[in-house]
């Protein structure tokens, strides 16, 4: 009775099985599918990732090449600024006071000439420094400009620009500077030697070489 029994459901079972492994056939299919597209678009991402990171590191190095250039820029601007306010600009006088040349022309006794070119303005500066002198200033026609006694510290100034020659007299040199547009004069004829001098200054206006 037990081998009748037995029979049946050994050829059930014999049914069923091809269906069993084709169910699972498919399934593994399925599987091995799912895990193929899993991993591409796995590896698609990853791609995608690092491009765009790539992408962003060279923008922030553009970006920073372009703000140091744009500081260096301002910062050559700035220095150049400074040193542009840094430097003074020379007056007209003071250009004027350079170019100017007091050449000595003839000396005898106590008197020497002198002749002042390479500038179109004679002022002239008399001050006593260490004490008393007595000085005179004559224009070209022979006329006073002026005669005073100077105390230790005085000064007279006078513009003389539309003379052509002025004689100037001093009775103590050691005791006084002459300054001419500025610029002081230096004896020809030491003080210690003379200490009365006469000084004819020959002048006549701006020369062009």
């Amino acid at each position: 009775m037990s081998n009748k029994r037995a029979a049946p459901d050994t050829v059930k079972m014999m049914n069923v099985l091809p269906r069993i492994l084709v169910v699972a056939a498919i399934i593994a299919i399925l599987f091995l599918l799912w895990f193929v597209v899993y991993k591409l678009a796995g590896h698609n991402t990853k791609e995608k990732l690092n491009s765009g990171a790539s992408g962003n590191v060279s923008v922030q190095k553009e970006s920073i090449k372009s703000a140091e250039k744009v500081s260096s820029g301002r910062n050559t601007g700035s220095s150049s600024e400074k040193n542009a306010a840094k430097t003074p600009k020379k007056p007209a006088s003071e250009t004027k006071k350079t170019a100017q040349k007091l050449e000595t022309v003839s000396s005898s006794g106590y008197t020497t000439t002198y002749k002042l070119a390479g500038t179109s303005q004679f002022k002239l500066e008399l001050k006593a420094n260490g004490g008393r002198s007595w000085v005179q200033v004559k224009n070209s026609d022979g006329s006073t400009n002026f005669q005073q006694l100077l105390n230790d510290g005085d000064s007279r100034t006078a513009d003389l620009s539309n003379q052509k020659q002025v004689t100037i007299t001093i009775g103590n040199t050691v005791n006084t500077e002459v300054y001419i547009n500025g610029k002081k004069l230096k004896y020809h004829i030491p003080a210690s030697k003379e200490v009365r001098q006469d000084m004819i200054i020959q002048f006549n206006g701006p020369q062009t070489e």
